[in-house]
């Protein structure tokens, strides 16, 4: 079926219909003879232009299947082990937020996902109560959440953000380039503005599943 939603016509599927000498240009499945070798020609033109739609069904089936069976086993809920970022102008390789960052990420099975990173060496104030303008943007300032949907194709893992902690990523894709690892993953970004200090950069960060 045609984007239209019409069904495709046979001459296109099957260029040898056009030559077919009992065909009916008007009506293109019907024969002016229905015996011998018209009748036995329309069959074979209805037969190779079903195989071929047959088989352009499979081949899209088996895509679709082996993708959902990668978001299946993609799905699921990870720590965070560890990050590093390479600054691009410079080639200096730190640790994206600290030494010992905490980290936490949900594939649902769904399509959705949610993610939060918080540094190492947060500020802790005594109280909410307590709690001063500069600390708010301290607490801000040390942490990545974002959300939405995201889709896995086995080496790649794109998420469709619907909200973020920064607002300027809202609304937004991002694309992380997968290695795995028996339980771990190995996330690539590209480059791009860091949020914390804007120099280029490519982050690096493992994952472990959690079981």
């Amino acid at each position: 079926m045609t984007h239209n939603g019409h069904l495709p016509n046979l001459r296109d599927l099957a260029p040898e219909v056009a030559f077919c000498p009992f065909m009916d240009a008007a009506q293109p499945l019907r024969c002016h003879h229905r015996t011998g070798a018209g009748m036995y020609w329309e069959v074979f033109v209805l037969v190779n232009a079903f195989s071929k739609l047959l088989g352009a069904a499979t081949v899209c089936l088996l895509v679709s299947s082996a993708a959902l069976a990668e978001e299946q086993e993609f799905a699921g809920n990870y720590q965070l082990i560890n990050a590093t970022r390479k600054i691009l102008d410079t080639g200096q390789i730190e640790d994206t937020f600290g030494k010992k960052p905490k980290g936490l990420a949900m594939y649902g099975k769904d399509g959705h996902f949610v993610i939060l990173i918080t540094y190492d060496g947060r500020p802790k104030p005594d109280s909410i109560e307590k709690m001063t303008d500069q600390q708010r943007a301290d607490l801000h300032r040390t942490m990545t959440s974002y959300g939405g949907t995201y889709t896995f194709d086995g080496s790649k893992v794109v998420h469709h953000l619907s909200l973020s902690w920064n607002e300027v990523w809202a609304d937004t894709t991002n694309i992380r380039d997968v290695q795995r690892d028996g339980d771990r993953i190995i996330y690539v970004a590209r480059p791009a503005p860091f949020a914390s200090d804007g120099k280029m950069s490519v982050v690096t960060l493992v994952w472990e599943k959690l079981k």
